[in-house]
Parts: structure tokens; C-alpha cells; sequence
């Protein structure tokens, strides 16, 4: 079995998001703005960067193995995660009608050993 980090999902989230909404691989890449091409070659390659299959193919359909339902699953909430995130700083933003929003330091952000 392979080692990969969640970073290297990181560009995959949305994508990953979008198959546990419908596992078609056309609508998927449909709504995350790339061709089915593209997201077909990209699931073949984090599978091999994985070490085990996200998707069971079967003709022209695709059904998410278990594997696949717990990442997309994690996709999805990190994705609404994001979204949240980002509406937060957003509306902070506007609040306090500055472009960089503010900024604390501390001296020291965890005791001294």
C-alpha cells in the first residue's frame, strides 16, 4: 500500500465532493468545471497514488467503493468546511471595510518548555 497525505488530496476535494453528490463521472466534472477526461485520468491516478480503488467501474458506470464513500464523504464536509470558512472572512471583511482584516500576534503562542 502507498502513503499520501491529505495534502496531496487537497486539489481532489472538490472533485472527490462532488462524486459522493452523484457518482457520475460526467456530472462530477461537470461541477467542478474540468471534462470527464480529465477527471477520469486524475481518480485513475490518485488510486495508484493511493494504493487501492475509489471507484468500481462497470461498463460506462461507476459506483464509489467503500473507500471512495469515506474520502468523498471527508471531501464533501471539508469542502462545506471551507465554504463557511470563507463566508466567515468574508463577512469580517466587509464588516471592518478593511482589504487584509486584522491581525493579533502574541509574544509567545504556547508555554515556555
Amino acid at each position: 500500500m502507498h502513503e499520501s497525505s491529505a495534502a496531496s488530496l487537497a486539489p481532489t476535494l472538490a472533485q472527490l465532493a462532488a462524486l459522493a453528490l452523484d457518482p457520475n463521472i460526467t456530472r462530477a466534472a461537470e461541477r467542478t468545471g474540468t471534462s470527464q477526461p480529465t477527471l477520469s485520468r486524475a481518480l485513475r491516478a490518485w488510486e495508484d497514488d493511493l494504493g487501492f480503488a475509489i471507484v468500481a467501474r462497470r461498463g460506462r458506470s461507476i459506483e464509489l467503493t467503500e473507500e471512495g464513500r469515506i474520502l468523498a464523504a471527508a471531501a464533501a464536509e471539508s469542502v462545506e468546511r471551507m465554504d463557511r470558512a470563507l463566508q466567515r472572512i468574508r463577512g469580517t471583511r466587509t464588516a471592518n471595510s478593511s482589504p487584509s482584516g486584522s491581525c493579533v500576534r502574541s509574544a509567545r503562542p504556547w508555554p515556555a518548555s
